[in-house]
């Protein structure tokens, strides 16, 4: 395999000279568009970063298509999610709305019965929302997605549960499985996609049985290819979105073993066979060995050779030249998934397409994961909604090389925390709900989980006592994770350890950030706390 020999040597992605001279070429010259999410990378699993690189500079990982594309293209090093947490961050990427504007019944319901917001998982895009692919799709684009979805609920009236599909049983397994892959293709096409594929409902733990617990990336790059396949001989008048979520690098299976596994396990049950798109699992780790890098980025070299296949196929299309690359991972893992510290909200982003944009920059101006959806719709000469409320701003202008601020502030909300983020201040507010304040032993006891003591305190994620398992690394790690108001230098302190909120010192500043919070949330549904008073 020609992608094989190039991992192998360890030379860099070369795009051909003759891709240009290619059959395949499309009547428009609008761009298409392959929009790369990951989940739960770690910053140091990405050269382009310095988290990436050792203290000699050299790179901890091999992933040379990633890196070429970065350097290559236009990096952000302020990108930021409202919603550190995968579903809240899917939704503001596809909708660029807050997560907190969701109109999915679950949501609404919980509203109505709380009145205070609580953005967790409890988030989804419905067959009413306005989002990327559909006006894509209505503005004449071919789309299409493919891997991890977790948050696009269609008409919400499939009801397939989980926790029917049998422990064991191969043919039973595989049959409620297939049901549940068939919803997941229609809820996709519900909400404007075309084309659906290689669908995993959410994280593997919890959903898939003990036997299929192994990611399968290479079974979604299958799904994307095959896509790309049909953009070329069914929609060749037609520019592409293609919006391709991994399910790598979150559980499980621990750092640097996810690309272990059976090739045949997949998210609607046993393949008949391994699919067979990518470089072996026995060349990932001798390639990381040669490289001299970290043992753990064989992970990184996975994913790597995903994008490397997917670059490869629309290079052979002719249609390299004419495609926009955007790079995301859902949420920052370093201590704090789950908050809206910076370790959970500040993620790994950059745009590659040197015919649309001048690349080799790297740019601090802060941008958040609502402006995709507006940026992207931009770029490809979209009008976009005005009644769709979009949250986010478009930065094309920043794209484009134009010195314009985008925004002065950024805004965040997880559970019962909302944060502002300005210059190099962060603001945190912990406001817990009413019915937190007023619950009663009887009612810790029935939210506790198993092996969870009723009377621990409830987190930022604000739905149950102890909150959730990933929520322990940030309680761990924040001196003043409980505390109602925190400020926060982060040009002095960059991982939020001295809460400066009761410092007589920045009352002012304490004031301004506070005033621009209540600015944000008075806009939103729900209650919080005197902020919205």
């Amino acid at each position: 395999m020609k992608m094989q020999t190039f991992a192998a040597l360890g030379v860099f992605f070369a795009f051909s000279a003759t891709a240009s001279m290619a059959s395949f070429k499309k009547a428009t010259k609008r761009p298409n568009v392959l929009f790369i999410l990951t989940d739960d990378q770690h910053r140091e699993e990405f050269n382009f970063l310095k988290e990436g690189r050792n203290n000699d500079g050299s790179k901890k990982s091999l992933s040379p298509t990633i890196d070429r594309l970065a350097n290559e293209g236009v990096i952000f090093n302020q990108q930021h999610v409202v919603g550190a947490i995968c579903t809240p961050s899917r939704f503001s990427i596809l909708t660029g709305r807050y997560p907190s504007t969701a109109q999915n019944i679950g949501f609404k319901r919980l509203l109505e019965k709380k009145k205070q917001a609580n953005v967790t998982f409890n988030i989804g895009i419905t067959n009413n929302d306005y989002n990327i692919s559909k006006a894509l799709n209505d503005a004449g684009y071919y789309t299409g997605g493919v891997g991890k979805n977790h948050v696009i609920q269609g008409d919400e009236s499939r009801k397939h549960a989980r926790h029917r599909i049998p422990k064991k049983g191969y043919k039973k397994q595989n049959e409620i499985l297939e049901n549940i892959y068939k919803d997941q293709i229609a809820v996709y096409k519900e909400v404007g996609f075309d084309y659906a594929a290689s669908i995993y409902p959410g994280n593997l733990p919890g959903f898939l049985p003990k036997e299929l617990l192994f990611h399968n990336t290479d079974w979604i790059v299958k799904g994307a290819l095959d896509f790309l396949d049909m953009a070329e001989k069914e929609h060749g008048d037609e520019p592409f979105f293609l919006y391709f979520a991994t399910t790598v690098s979150h559980g499980p299976a621990k750092y640097g073993t996810k690309y272990i596994g059976d090739r045949r396990a997949s998210a609607k049950g046993w393949l008949d066979k391994p699919v067979d798109v990518l470089p072996s699992q026995e060349s990932i780790k001798k390639r990381v060995q040669d490289a001299h890098v970290r043992k753990v980025s064989t992970d990184a070299l996975w994913l790597d050779d995903a994008v490397n296949a997917l670059v490869s196929k629309i290079e052979k299309m002719g249609e390299l030249d004419n495609t926009i690359i955007v790079f995301l991972t859902d949420h920052g893992v370093e201590h704090g998934k789950f908050t809206c510290y910076e370790g959970g909200t500040k993620t790994a982003s950059f745009y590659y397409g040197p015919k649309f944009f001048k690349g080799h920059r790297k740019l601090s101006v802060l941008t958040s994961n609502v402006d995709f959806a507006p940026t992207i719709l931009d770029l490809c000469k979209v009008p976009l909604d005005r009644s769709a409320h979009i949250n986010g701003k478009s930065i094309k202008p920043i794209l484009d090389g134009k010195d314009v601020t985008i925004h002065d502030h950024l805004y965040h909300e997880v559970g019962a925390t909302r944060a502002i983020l300005k210059d190099h201040w962060k603001y945190i507010a912990f406001r817990k709900p009413q019915w937190v304040q007023n619950i009663t032993h009887e009612q810790r006891v029935g939210l506790a989980k198993k092996g969870i003591d009723p009377n621990a305190p409830f987190t930022h994620t604000c739905d149950q006592p102890g909150g959730r398992g990933g929520e322990s690394p940030a309680i761990k790690f924040y001196p003043n994770y409980y505390d109602a108001d925190q400020l926060y230098n982060l040009s002095e302190d960059s991982t939020e350890q001295h809460n400066l909120a009761k410092d007589p010192t920045y009352v002012a500043k304490l004031k301004e950030m506070k005033a621009l919070l209540a600015k944000e949330v008075k806009q939103l549904p729900g209650t919080f706390a005197e902020f919205t008073k």
